[in-house]
Order: C-alpha cells, then sequence, then structure tokens
C-alpha cells in the first residue's frame, strides 16, 4: 500500500488563485472553440483538444484542479447551446419548431460531456506534472 505523501515542487509552485484559472480556462475554451469552424472535424477538434489545453493551462493557477475545469466546462458548453437553441436555430432559413427530442439531448449532452472529460484530464495532468510523490 502507498504511504507517501503528495508534494509540490518547490521550483514550480503552483499559484492558488481560484478565479484567474477559471477565466484562463474559460478564455482558452472561447479561443479553442473557433476550430469549429474547421470542416468536419473542427467540432471534435474544439471539444477535445481545446478542451485539454483549456484545462491544462488553466491547471496553472489552481490547486484545486477537479473543480475549475468542470465549473468552466459547464459553463461554456451552456453558453455554445444557449447561442445554438436560442441565436442559431431561429435565423435558419428552415421551418422548424424548436422540440426537444432524443437527438437535441444528444446534441445538446455531447459537448457537455467531452468539455468536462478533457477539460479535467489536461487539469490532472498538468497538476501531475507538478506534484510529486514522497
Amino acid at each position: 500500500m502507498f504511504s507517501g505523501a503528495l508534494v509540490l515542487m518547490k521550483g514550480e509552485d503552483i499559484e492558488e488563485d481560484f478565479v484567474r484559472s477559471l477565466l484562463v480556462t474559460l478564455g482558452y475554451l472561447a479561443l479553442f472553440s473557433l476550430f469549429i469552424f474547421i470542416p468536419l472535424i473542427g467540432f471534435i477538434i474544439a471539444m477535445t483538444l481545446g478542451a485539454y489545453v483549456a484545462g491544462y493551462r488553466g491547471g496553472k493557477y489552481s490547486v484545486e484542479w477537479r473543480k475549475v475545469p468542470i465549473l468552466s466546462a459547464a459553463i461554456w458548453s451552456t453558453i455554445i447551446a444557449v447561442l445554438v437553441i436560442f441565436v442559431i436555430i431561429p435565423i435558419l432559413p428552415t421551418d422548424y419548431d424548436l422540440f426537444i427530442g432524443g437527438w437535441e439531448i444528444a446534441i445538446i449532452c455531447v459537448p457537455y460531456a467531452l468539455n468536462i472529460i478533457f477539460c479535467t484530464l489536461g487539469a490532472r495532468a498538468k497538476f501531475k506534472e507538478k506534484a510529486v510523490y514522497i
């Protein structure tokens, strides 16, 4: 059984600034959301690689590597879902009634899941890089 302690490396301490970490993560999520404009694979790149890098960069400023990426990914996914549902869908030239069914729920939940998973993995990687077990 492992009985060591987790200690942060002295040369590269992680700062404890929750708000700064949250804002940095949200900023990188917003920046990497521009990958959506790449045809065919842009959505996947934005929701996986972009979220991973955002969590990795935001994880530098907080020891709370679990709370920051989950909160920031949920905030950003909510912003994207609201924009799509209330801004983009009504201006489309189709006669589409906004009916929330199975596919619509899947379209809403997939960005949430991808953003939260990959953002948390990025923050965990940054935290594990800075910590050492003794």
